[in-house]
């Protein structure tokens, strides 16, 4: 059951937390000249210019912490490919790679049992595509088209299956994503492997996005980078919030509940982890910053299923 967004009064402290994902959260609703709407904006300086921490917790890479700072100069902190990459305080303190004999082998289990036409890994820096669709005439044309429609959420992906063994071998793989395949009936497909491999390969954990399942090494996932990131600072867990919508923010749900948001639009097998329901991350300002004229509590909420 969620509780929706009710008008309280909360007064920001120095010290507080906002951990936000990037892409149906942060990004919602979409601007592909913007990038992030303006309310949002306009929220987090905001809340920055209070004292407050803003952390971005994605399953992006560093390429992408790098373009957001400098489009928007906000302060902020970044976990990077699922909790494998911490930075605060523009300084790297956590690393986490795939082992490259287990994952490996994890990788040929996949090609033959369930034959993916996609294999995207990722590198602390940026994504490295390995996709045997792709290597045809038209797989190159709808590439080429997806990619110029991305316009600023446009990441450079190298495409190149030498590069991306090499990266393997060389231990700088943080993180997988893999594509089942794009109709409702794979995205079904999907969430049921991810359950499955999980229990089958305990050494590496496995998030559900839709048509994706998103692989990392065990021990690395959105709410244990946070908590080392937490750990590093000193800061108390009741001192943050947390905002997502897909299935990887399943386990920063899970950790830091009582102050928990999902997005409207997620699946309901990701809402049912969330305490709270918004729309945009920018709702966050009526309960953090109540107007004077703004409408008593009880008469303002309204729930959201």
């Amino acid at each position: 059951m969620h509780k929706a967004l009710s008008l309280i009064t909360i007064t920001p402290m120095s010290g507080k937390v906002l951990v936000t994902d990037l892409d149906g959260t942060l990004f919602f609703p979409k601007s592909h000249v913007r990038m992030i709407p303006k309310s949002n904006v306009e929220f987090l300086k905001k809340w920055v210019h209070d004292g407050n921490r803003i952390v971005l917790n994605s399953s992006r890479g560093e390429y992408f912490a790098k373009k957001i700072f400098k489009k928007f100069g906000i302060p902020f902190d970044f976990i990077g490919c699922d909790g494998c990459y911490v930075r605060c305080d523009d300084k790297v303190i956590k690393e986490s790679t795939f082992e490259p004999e287990p994952f490996k082998k994890l990788l040929t289990t996949l090609k033959r049992d369930f034959n993916p036409s996609v294999f995207i890994g990722s590198s602390k820096d940026r994504p490295i595509l390995q996709a045997k669709a792709y290597n045809t005439f038209f797989g190159t044309v709808f590439y080429g088209i997806y990619m110029a429609t991305q316009l600023v959420y446009r990441e450079p992906c190298i495409r190149s299956d030498t590069f991306f063994y090499n990266e393997i071998e060389k231990g700088n793989m943080c993180k997988m994503m893999v594509c089942v395949g794009l109709s409702r009936k794979r995205q079904r497909l999907a969430y049921h492997l991810t359950q499955v491999l999980g229990k089958q390969y305990p050494e590496f954990q496995f998030f559900w996005l839709n048509q994706f399942i998103e692989i990392t090494p065990k021990g690395c996932d959105k709410a244990t980078g946070l908590a080392f990131y937490l750990d590093y600072l000193g800061i108390p867990k009741e001192n943050v919030m947390v905002i997502g919508d897909s299935g990887n923010d399943i386990p920063m749900f899970d950790a830091f509940y009582e102050q928990s948001y999902c997005m409207a639009h997620s699946p309901k097998e990701v809402k049912v982890h969330a305490k709270n329901v918004i729309s945009r991350v920018s709702d966050l300002k009526e309960l953090l910053y109540p107007s004077a004229d703004s409408e008593h509590p009880q008469k303002k909420g309204k729930k959201k299923r």
